[in-house]
């Protein structure tokens, strides 16, 4: 049977779990982006509906803003694992 069973960390980040920080960090910041989102819908009587961009998901701006927020992320969970706040950790 080629069925193993194995651990692996994993990181939570936007909801899920993924296997590396930065796919972590990229889904938090995704995530924290939708969370203020004032994007908006037009319906075209039938015709469809149109998605109006808001200023934080403007196709030109949004990739770089998700990139800046993903390294924000990156750096500030990097100093918390170079710090622990756990006293009795920070001993060892």
């Amino acid at each position: 049977m080629n069925v193993i069973a194995e651990t692996a960390t994993v990181y939570r980040g936007g909801g899920r779990r993924w296997f590396s920080v930065k796919a972590a960090c990229r889904a938090e910041a995704r995530a924290r982006l939708k969370v203020d989102c004032e994007c908006d819908y037009v319906d075209h009587e039938g015709y469809g509906r149109e998605h109006l961009h808001c200023s934080r998901h403007d196709p030109d701006r949004y990739p770089k803003i998700v990139r800046r927020l993903t390294r924000l992320y990156i750096v500030a969970w990097r100093g918390l694992s170079e710090n622990p706040s756990d006293p009795k950790e920070a001993a060892k």
